[in-house]
C-alpha cells in the first residue's frame, strides 16, 4: 500500500517541478507554498515518526527535586500546583469527549508545557 502513495507523491513532485519551471512570475506566491510543501514532505519521509517520551510527566517531572523543577519551569512546584488548580477551574481548561480521536491534555500538562 505504501508504494502507490509514494508513486503519487513522486508524480506530484514532478508536476510541481514542471509547474515551477514553466510558470510566470505572477505565480511566485504559489511557487513558494509548493516548495515549502515539498520540503515538509521530504522531511517527513526522511524522519518518519517523531520519537516521543511516553508518560514524561509521571515518569520524569514528578521525580524532579525542587531545584531541578525550579530550574526547568522557572517557578516553585507549589506555585505551579496553584496555577494548575486555577486552570482546572477556568472555562479555558478542555473538558469532555476527545476531539478528533485525541484525548484532551490535562490541566497539569497544559501548565507544564506553557511554563517549559
Amino acid at each position: 500500500m505504501a508504494a502507490p502513495i509514494d508513486q503519487l507523491r513522486g508524480l506530484r513532485v514532478i508536476e510541481i517541478m514542471q509547474d515551477l519551471l514553466s510558470s510566470d512570475s505572477s505565480d511566485d506566491d504559489d511557487d513558494i507554498i509548493d516548495v515549502q510543501l515539498l520540503r515538509n514532505n521530504a522531511r517527513r519521509r526522511r524522519w518518519g515518526k517523531v520519537p516521543k517520551v511516553e508518560n514524561f510527566i509521571r515518569d520524569v517531572v514528578d521525580k524532579y527535586s525542587e531545584p531541578e523543577f525550579k530550574s526547568d519551569f522557572r517557578v516553585f512546584r507549589e506555585t505551579c500546583n496553584y496555577l494548575i488548580e486555577l486552570f482546572e477551574q477556568s472555562v479555558y481548561c478542555p473538558r469532555g469527549a476527545p476531539f478528533g480521536g485525541v484525548e484532551a491534555k490535562s490541566a497539569e500538562e497544559h501548565i507544564l508545557y506553557y511554563l517549559w
